[in-house]
């Protein structure tokens, strides 16, 4: 059928019927020539894809926003985290609110009632301020593809400012609720030599794998997502160009969070010779690797060789703690290991660094 238009009151409906869809809208026009033109821009704009219901809920949208935006352009462990945002602190709340009524003062409740939100966690806490500010984002990132969808007139999320005077930091709630700062583990220098030695009984690919975490400092998800190609024999380095990791079963491959993690460092002779030696006919070095096996078969590692066992993670410790021991300056290493900044080196290895500081102070004592 052709669109048309019926005046109701002071306005007029539009209907336009494709695929068997009934399209409808009420619109303010002033006589039937603009009811006409507005006829004739609502017909295009379904002809060519392009018209979003203004009856939407929030519901509604953040699902669009989800599929249109967020799924061709996130990784599905992103859009998980996006979905468990939605599910569990802001649909429950505003989501069968349309979009027209989604006001100033509904947000504004909304991120009260938000700031009184526990963690998801056995023992419950109140958020960090980290964690509204995720919720403020994703809200006001949907309103405003509503706004760019030319459903609302504006964002009412830019004219509110959250105060989060009645929130604490991760850090000041760690300290509160008397929760530790993570502490480093790593293996010394003789365990770490112990563990190359027991593992050149193993065979490829998980010995190659533990040794590669050891001597780069390079996470799980960096190693997995090593290709031959990122091995440079001549000049002895190996570059970080992508991560991997296992989603539902299937690898995903993406770029780095961070830019500082795309890098390139220079491997020891050692590791040069190991990655030379060992051909696996694949695109990427680890492929034969399980990324959910391969913490099973550490401990089965460790426990075979009674070796005291660390997490795969704290491998990466133990390469940056060694190079700290060997006198390796803290910009290197942080560099090694993709920090953005220097801080984030610091910060993580404070207990390191003292410990070091306190060697230093007694080794004058020695002269």
């Amino acid at each position: 059928m052709a669109g048309t238009y019926t005046k109701r009151g002071s306005k007029y409906r539009l209907q336009y019927m494709k695929n068997g869809v009934r399209y409808s809208e009420t619109i303010a026009a002033t006589n039937d020539k603009e009811a006409k033109l507005k006829l004739a821009d609502f017909v295009l704009r379904i002809e060519k894809g392009n018209y979003y219901n203004t009856d939407y809920t929030f519901s509604e949208l953040a699902n669009m926003w989800l599929e249109k935006v967020q799924q061709p352009n996130s990784s599905p462990v992103t859009i998980d985290k996006y979905k468990s945002y939605l599910d569990n602190r802001i649909l429950p709340y505003i989501g069968k609110y349309k979009l027209n009524n989604i006001s100033v003062p509904v947000l504004t409740d909304y991120f009260n009632t938000a700031k009184k939100f526990k963690t998801l966690t056995k023992v419950p806490r109140p958020i960090s301020k980290a964690t509204l500010e995720k919720l403020s984002n994703i809200v006001s990132a949907i309103m405003q593809k509503a706004y760019e969808w030319e459903l609302i007139e504006s964002n009412p999320c830019n004219k509110i400012r959250i105060k989060y005077d009645n929130l604490q930091s991760e850090i000041d709630k760690n300290k509160k609720y008397g929760i530790k700062k993570e502490q480093i583990t790593s293996y010394t220098k003789e365990e770490y030599k112990i563990v190359l030695q027991r593992l050149s009984n193993e065979s490829d690919p998980f010995r190659l794998f533990i040794e590669s975490a050891l001597k780069t400092g390079m996470s799980k998800e960096e190693l997995l997502g090593l290709r031959w190609t990122d091995f440079d024999i001549e000049n002895k380095t190996l570059s970080v160009k992508s991560v991997r990791l296992m989603h539902k079963g299937s690898y995903i491959e993406k770029q780095p969070k961070a830019h500082s993690r795309l890098r390139s460092i220079v491997i020891p002779d050692s590791l040069v010779l190991s990655l030379s030696q060992y051909k696996n006919g694949s695109e990427f070095i680890f492929d034969r690797i399980n990324p959910n096996s391969i913490n099973s078969s550490w401990s089965k590692f460790c426990k075979r060789n009674n070796i005291r066992k660390i997490r795969i993670h704290d491998l990466r410790h133990t390469h940056a703690t060694l190079l700290l021991a060997q006198g390796v300056d803290i910009k290197t290493i942080s560099q090694r290991l993709g920090h953005s900044n220097i801080s984030i080196t610091m910060n993580t290895y404070t207990d390191v660094l003292q410990e070091l500081d306190k060697s230093a102070a007694h080794s004058l004592d020695c002269i």
